[in-house]
């Protein structure tokens, strides 16, 4: 399970990786990641969204492809 986290993050851009850290694993509000890495808060709001939907995706694929592989 972890390294479908890892790979997951790897396939995020940088911008998208470092909100979702800023906010989901070192639990900082959106304020506070936009004070933080000086943009504004809209803009956190909007790249954390898209990691989100990333980052789910990705986990998603490495699971069917997982299975995918376990019928084989």
């Amino acid at each position: 399970a972890a390294d479908e986290v890892w790979a997951a993050l790897d396939r995020l851009s940088s911008r998208q990786r470092e909100v979702l850290v800023l906010c989901e694993l070192e639990d900082l509000s959106a304020g506070e990641a936009s004070e933080l890495i000086g943009v504004p808060v809209g803009t956190v709001k909007s790249r954390l969204r898209a990691a989100r939907l990333s980052f789910r995706g990705a986990v998603d694929a490495q699971r069917r492809s997982a299975a995918a592989v376990e019928v084989l």
